[in-house]
Protein backbone atom coordinates (compact mmCIF):
# COMPACT_ATOMS: atom_id res chain seq x y z
CA UNK A 1 0.00 0.00 0.00
CA UNK A 2 1.43 3.57 -0.88
CA UNK A 3 0.40 6.76 0.65
CA UNK A 4 0.41 9.89 -2.16
CA UNK A 5 0.16 13.49 -2.02
CA UNK A 6 -1.15 14.12 2.12
CA UNK A 7 0.51 10.78 4.97
CA UNK A 8 -0.68 13.04 7.37
CA UNK A 9 -4.09 13.42 6.68
CA UNK A 10 -6.28 12.63 10.14
CA UNK A 11 -7.59 8.95 8.54
CA UNK A 12 -4.67 7.97 7.19
CA UNK A 13 -3.72 5.27 9.48
CA UNK A 14 -7.30 3.42 10.17
CA UNK A 15 -7.67 3.61 6.01
CA UNK A 16 -4.08 2.23 5.57
CA UNK A 17 -5.05 -0.51 8.02
CA UNK A 18 -8.92 -0.97 6.64
CA UNK A 19 -7.24 -1.21 3.24
CA UNK A 20 -4.32 -3.24 3.94
CA UNK A 21 -6.81 -5.90 5.79
CA UNK A 22 -9.43 -6.12 2.84
CA UNK A 23 -6.41 -6.73 0.36
CA UNK A 24 -4.43 -9.31 1.96
CA UNK A 25 -7.52 -11.22 2.63
CA UNK A 26 -8.59 -11.07 -1.10
CA UNK A 27 -4.50 -12.52 -1.37
CA UNK A 28 -5.28 -14.92 0.99
CA UNK A 29 -8.20 -16.44 -0.73
CA UNK A 30 -6.60 -16.50 -3.89
CA UNK A 31 -3.32 -18.37 -2.29
CA UNK A 32 -5.99 -21.03 -1.07
CA UNK A 33 -7.93 -21.62 -3.95
CA UNK A 34 -7.90 -24.95 -5.70
CA UNK A 35 -6.65 -23.46 -9.18
CA UNK A 36 -4.71 -19.57 -9.10
CA UNK A 37 -6.82 -18.24 -11.86
CA UNK A 38 -7.79 -14.74 -12.20
CA UNK A 39 -10.34 -13.07 -10.46
CA UNK A 40 -13.46 -11.86 -12.26
CA UNK A 41 -12.44 -9.26 -14.81
CA UNK A 42 -12.94 -6.30 -13.94
CA UNK A 43 -12.15 -2.65 -15.49
CA UNK A 44 -10.87 0.45 -15.25
CA UNK A 45 -9.96 4.24 -16.22
CA UNK A 46 -6.92 5.20 -18.38
CA UNK A 47 -5.42 8.13 -16.59
CA UNK A 48 -5.50 9.70 -20.17
CA UNK A 49 -9.31 9.72 -19.88
CA UNK A 50 -9.08 11.78 -16.79
CA UNK A 51 -6.96 14.12 -17.88
CA UNK A 52 -9.00 14.98 -21.06
CA UNK A 53 -11.86 15.85 -18.91
CA UNK A 54 -10.19 17.75 -16.24
CA UNK A 55 -8.44 19.68 -19.36
CA UNK A 56 -11.91 19.87 -20.96
CA UNK A 57 -13.60 21.70 -18.14
CA UNK A 58 -10.27 23.46 -16.55
CA UNK A 59 -11.94 26.47 -15.79
CA UNK A 60 -14.98 25.00 -13.68
CA UNK A 61 -12.31 22.39 -12.00
CA UNK A 62 -10.27 25.15 -10.57
CA UNK A 63 -12.99 27.77 -9.83
CA UNK A 64 -13.31 28.14 -5.97
CA UNK A 65 -16.48 28.15 -4.39
CA UNK A 66 -18.02 27.43 -0.82
CA UNK A 67 -18.08 24.01 0.49
CA UNK A 68 -20.24 23.59 2.88
CA UNK A 69 -18.83 20.07 3.80
CA UNK A 70 -15.74 21.27 4.91
CA UNK A 71 -16.98 24.84 5.42
CA UNK A 72 -14.48 26.64 3.73
CA UNK A 73 -13.50 27.41 -0.52
CA UNK A 74 -12.54 24.47 -2.62
CA UNK A 75 -12.36 23.58 -6.19
CA UNK A 76 -14.33 21.22 -7.57
CA UNK A 77 -14.58 17.92 -5.98
CA UNK A 78 -15.56 14.11 -7.19
CA UNK A 79 -19.21 14.84 -5.33
CA UNK A 80 -18.95 17.92 -7.60
CA UNK A 81 -18.00 16.00 -10.64
CA UNK A 82 -20.42 12.92 -10.28
CA UNK A 83 -22.87 15.43 -10.07
CA UNK A 84 -22.76 17.84 -12.50
CA UNK A 85 -20.13 16.09 -15.11
CA UNK A 86 -20.92 12.05 -14.95
CA UNK A 87 -24.49 12.07 -14.39
CA UNK A 88 -25.15 14.54 -17.48
CA UNK A 89 -22.45 13.01 -19.57
CA UNK A 90 -23.63 9.21 -18.82
CA UNK A 91 -27.48 9.32 -19.34
CA UNK A 92 -29.27 7.24 -21.56
CA UNK A 93 -32.88 7.81 -20.62
CA UNK A 94 -34.53 10.82 -18.46
CA UNK A 95 -37.92 10.86 -17.29
CA UNK A 96 -39.44 13.85 -15.34
CA UNK A 97 -42.63 12.95 -13.62
CA UNK A 98 -45.11 15.16 -11.24
CA UNK A 99 -46.42 12.83 -9.11
CA UNK A 100 -50.31 12.59 -8.67
CA UNK A 101 -52.62 11.29 -5.72
CA UNK A 102 -53.32 8.14 -7.78
CA UNK A 103 -49.45 6.84 -7.68
CA UNK A 104 -48.99 7.13 -3.89
CA UNK A 105 -50.24 3.24 -3.74
CA UNK A 106 -47.04 2.58 -5.46
CA UNK A 107 -44.44 4.60 -3.65
CA UNK A 108 -45.50 2.79 -0.30
CA UNK A 109 -42.81 -0.08 1.15
CA UNK A 110 -44.90 -3.25 1.81
CA UNK A 111 -47.62 -2.55 -0.69
CA UNK A 112 -48.61 -5.16 -2.63
CA UNK A 113 -48.10 -2.64 -5.64
CA UNK A 114 -44.87 -0.96 -3.97
CA UNK A 115 -42.41 -0.49 -7.94
CA UNK A 116 -39.26 0.03 -6.53
CA UNK A 117 -36.60 -2.29 -5.49
CA UNK A 118 -36.18 -1.30 -1.49
CA UNK A 119 -37.21 1.54 0.60
CA UNK A 120 -34.03 2.62 -0.20
CA UNK A 121 -33.20 1.59 -3.70
CA UNK A 122 -35.42 3.70 -5.96
CA UNK A 123 -35.17 1.66 -8.72
CA UNK A 124 -38.26 0.83 -10.63
CA UNK A 125 -38.28 -3.55 -10.91
CA UNK A 126 -41.95 -3.36 -13.28
CA UNK A 127 -42.85 -0.95 -15.75
CA UNK A 128 -45.55 1.14 -14.16
CA UNK A 129 -47.37 5.15 -14.91
CA UNK A 130 -46.29 7.76 -12.91
CA UNK A 131 -48.06 10.97 -13.20
CA UNK A 132 -49.46 9.97 -16.30
CA UNK A 133 -46.44 8.97 -17.75
CA UNK A 134 -45.18 5.56 -18.88
CA UNK A 135 -42.16 4.27 -17.14
CA UNK A 136 -39.84 1.55 -18.12
CA UNK A 137 -38.12 -0.74 -15.15
CA UNK A 138 -35.09 -0.14 -14.80
CA UNK A 139 -34.87 3.59 -14.46
CA UNK A 140 -34.08 5.16 -11.11
CA UNK A 141 -34.92 8.16 -8.95
CA UNK A 142 -32.64 11.05 -8.89
CA UNK A 143 -33.77 14.37 -7.38
CA UNK A 144 -36.63 16.36 -6.71
CA UNK A 145 -36.98 19.51 -9.50
CA UNK A 146 -37.57 22.74 -7.65
CA UNK A 147 -36.87 26.34 -8.04
CA UNK A 148 -33.31 26.79 -5.96
CA UNK A 149 -32.12 23.27 -6.14
CA UNK A 150 -28.74 23.23 -5.88
CA UNK A 151 -27.73 20.34 -8.39
CA UNK A 152 -27.33 20.48 -11.96
CA UNK A 153 -28.34 23.91 -12.51
CA UNK A 154 -26.37 25.02 -15.42
CA UNK A 155 -27.77 21.25 -16.73
CA UNK A 156 -31.36 22.24 -16.61
CA UNK A 157 -30.67 25.59 -17.75
CA UNK A 158 -30.52 23.98 -20.92
CA UNK A 159 -34.15 23.70 -21.19
CA UNK A 160 -35.26 21.11 -23.95
CA UNK A 161 -31.89 21.19 -24.90
CA UNK A 162 -29.75 19.56 -22.16
CA UNK A 163 -29.60 16.25 -24.23
CA UNK A 164 -26.84 17.73 -25.83
CA UNK A 165 -25.12 17.47 -22.61
CA UNK A 166 -25.45 13.44 -23.10
CA UNK A 167 -22.55 11.20 -24.27
CA UNK A 168 -24.08 7.90 -24.70
CA UNK A 169 -24.31 6.18 -27.88
CA UNK A 170 -25.95 3.55 -29.00
CA UNK A 171 -22.68 1.45 -27.98
CA UNK A 172 -23.70 2.36 -24.73
CA UNK A 173 -27.61 1.34 -25.24
CA UNK A 174 -28.62 4.37 -25.75
CA UNK A 175 -31.20 4.34 -28.95
CA UNK A 176 -33.08 1.07 -28.07
CA UNK A 177 -36.80 1.22 -27.78
CA UNK A 178 -36.60 1.35 -24.12
CA UNK A 179 -33.98 4.46 -24.29
CA UNK A 180 -35.53 6.49 -26.64
CA UNK A 181 -34.23 10.14 -26.96
CA UNK A 182 -37.04 12.11 -25.92
CA UNK A 183 -36.89 14.78 -23.71
CA UNK A 184 -39.79 15.31 -21.25
CA UNK A 185 -41.13 18.71 -21.14
CA UNK A 186 -40.13 20.87 -17.85
CA UNK A 187 -43.59 21.01 -16.05
CA UNK A 188 -45.09 24.67 -15.25
CA UNK A 189 -45.42 25.45 -11.66
CA UNK A 190 -42.45 24.06 -9.65
CA UNK A 191 -42.11 24.17 -6.11
CA UNK A 192 -39.87 26.77 -4.61
CA UNK A 193 -38.87 30.24 -5.17
CA UNK A 194 -39.62 31.49 -8.81
CA UNK A 195 -36.74 33.69 -9.08
CA UNK A 196 -34.23 31.37 -8.80
CA UNK A 197 -33.01 28.72 -10.99
CA UNK A 198 -34.42 25.25 -11.74
CA UNK A 199 -31.83 22.15 -10.20
CA UNK A 200 -32.23 18.99 -8.38
CA UNK A 201 -32.71 19.50 -4.67
CA UNK A 202 -30.23 16.13 -3.87
CA UNK A 203 -28.25 13.67 -6.10
CA UNK A 204 -30.80 10.92 -5.00
CA UNK A 205 -34.02 10.89 -3.44
CA UNK A 206 -33.13 8.73 -0.07
CA UNK A 207 -35.50 7.10 0.37
CA UNK A 208 -39.51 6.12 -0.88
CA UNK A 209 -41.05 7.77 2.26
CA UNK A 210 -39.73 10.99 1.15
CA UNK A 211 -41.88 10.89 -2.00
CA UNK A 212 -45.06 13.09 -1.84
CA UNK A 213 -47.85 13.99 -3.75
CA UNK A 214 -47.02 16.64 -6.42
CA UNK A 215 -43.39 16.51 -6.09
CA UNK A 216 -41.44 17.09 -9.31
CA UNK A 217 -39.14 13.87 -9.79
CA UNK A 218 -36.40 13.25 -12.00
CA UNK A 219 -35.67 8.89 -13.07
CA UNK A 220 -32.85 8.27 -15.50
CA UNK A 221 -30.59 5.56 -16.58
CA UNK A 222 -27.65 5.14 -18.01
CA UNK A 223 -24.19 3.83 -17.70
CA UNK A 224 -20.36 4.46 -16.20
CA UNK A 225 -18.14 6.98 -17.05
CA UNK A 226 -15.66 4.32 -18.02
CA UNK A 227 -18.01 2.35 -20.55
CA UNK A 228 -18.79 5.64 -22.23
CA UNK A 229 -15.50 6.91 -23.09
CA UNK A 230 -14.06 3.61 -24.02
CA UNK A 231 -13.68 -0.24 -24.42
CA UNK A 232 -13.07 -2.04 -21.23
CA UNK A 233 -9.57 -1.88 -19.89
CA UNK A 234 -8.19 -4.40 -16.85
CA UNK A 235 -7.55 -2.39 -14.28
CA UNK A 236 -3.82 -2.45 -12.98
CA UNK A 237 -4.23 0.00 -10.00
CA UNK A 238 -6.83 0.32 -7.30
CA UNK A 239 -7.22 3.56 -6.04
CA UNK A 240 -8.68 4.44 -2.56
CA UNK A 241 -9.75 8.00 -1.99
CA UNK A 242 -12.04 10.81 -0.70
CA UNK A 243 -14.37 11.82 -2.39
CA UNK A 244 -14.14 15.63 -0.85
CA UNK A 245 -10.51 15.84 -2.23
CA UNK A 246 -10.25 18.52 -4.97
CA UNK A 247 -9.85 17.06 -8.62
CA UNK A 248 -7.45 18.63 -9.62
CA UNK A 249 -4.91 17.63 -7.02
CA UNK A 250 -6.12 14.02 -7.17
CA UNK A 251 -5.17 14.07 -10.58
CA UNK A 252 -1.89 15.58 -9.75
CA UNK A 253 -1.15 12.85 -7.14
CA UNK A 254 -2.38 9.91 -9.54
CA UNK A 255 0.06 10.88 -12.27
CA UNK A 256 2.97 10.98 -9.18
CA UNK A 257 2.16 7.44 -9.02
CA UNK A 258 1.66 6.83 -12.84
CA UNK A 259 5.14 7.96 -13.60
CA UNK A 260 6.67 6.27 -10.90
CA UNK A 261 5.50 2.93 -12.47
CA UNK A 262 6.74 3.82 -15.94
CA UNK A 263 10.05 2.87 -15.08
CA UNK A 264 8.98 -0.52 -13.94
CA UNK A 265 6.58 -1.68 -16.51
CA UNK A 266 7.24 0.46 -19.51
CA UNK A 267 3.84 1.27 -19.58
CA UNK A 268 3.28 5.31 -20.37
CA UNK A 269 2.03 7.61 -17.16
CA UNK A 270 -1.03 8.92 -19.27
CA UNK A 271 -1.98 4.62 -20.32
CA UNK A 272 -2.10 3.49 -16.61
CA UNK A 273 -5.35 1.97 -15.52
CA UNK A 274 -6.97 2.55 -12.55
CA UNK A 275 -9.99 1.52 -10.26
CA UNK A 276 -11.26 5.08 -9.34
CA UNK A 277 -15.44 4.39 -7.94
CA UNK A 278 -16.55 7.45 -8.90
CA UNK A 279 -16.00 6.43 -13.20
CA UNK A 280 -16.03 2.63 -12.61
CA UNK A 281 -18.96 2.17 -11.00
CA UNK A 282 -22.60 3.82 -12.78
CA UNK A 283 -23.43 6.81 -10.82
CA UNK A 284 -27.12 6.22 -11.80
CA UNK A 285 -27.00 3.55 -9.40
CA UNK A 286 -24.43 2.21 -7.49
CA UNK A 287 -24.79 -1.36 -7.23
CA UNK A 288 -22.86 -2.87 -3.91
CA UNK A 289 -23.95 -6.57 -4.10
CA UNK A 290 -25.55 -8.69 -1.81
CA UNK A 291 -22.83 -8.44 1.16
CA UNK A 292 -19.23 -6.97 1.01
CA UNK A 293 -17.81 -10.00 -0.64
CA UNK A 294 -19.80 -9.26 -3.79
CA UNK A 295 -18.90 -5.11 -3.99
CA UNK A 296 -17.43 -4.05 -6.78
CA UNK A 297 -14.68 -2.99 -4.59
CA UNK A 298 -14.28 -6.42 -3.31
CA UNK A 299 -14.01 -8.00 -6.20
CA UNK A 300 -11.91 -4.88 -8.27
CA UNK A 301 -9.36 -5.96 -5.57
CA UNK A 302 -9.53 -9.81 -5.79
CA UNK A 303 -8.95 -9.33 -9.49
CA UNK A 304 -6.01 -7.43 -8.54
CA UNK A 305 -4.21 -9.71 -6.52
CA UNK A 306 -4.96 -12.77 -8.74
CA UNK A 307 -2.96 -11.49 -11.73
CA UNK A 308 0.39 -11.48 -12.40
CA UNK A 309 2.12 -8.92 -12.51
CA UNK A 310 -0.06 -7.64 -9.75
CA UNK A 311 -1.07 -4.31 -9.26
CA UNK A 312 -0.95 -2.00 -6.86
CA UNK A 313 -3.50 -0.30 -4.12
CA UNK A 314 -2.82 2.97 -3.87
CA UNK A 315 -4.60 5.45 -1.32
CA UNK A 316 -5.04 9.29 -2.09
CA UNK A 317 -5.89 11.34 0.66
Amino acid sequence: VQQWDNPESTHSQWRLRLLGAVARRAEAEVATSEAATPGEPFYGMKLEDLQKLVEAHRQWFERAEWCTRSNRNKMKTMYDVCHERIIPATTCQERVVRLAQADMGKLQSGSTDFIFKSETDLTLVVDTVLGGIQLCKGLTVHGKLVHGGKIRVSYWALGQGRSKEWRTSPVCHRGAEEASDQIDTIPCNLPGNQNEPLGEEQDKVSCAGDLKEGDIIVLRWGVSYTVMVRAPLRIKHFVSHFWGEETVKFLEALMKHAKSREMDDGVQAVDQVYYICTFVNNQHRVELGDGWERSPFNLALHFLVSVRPRGEVVMVF
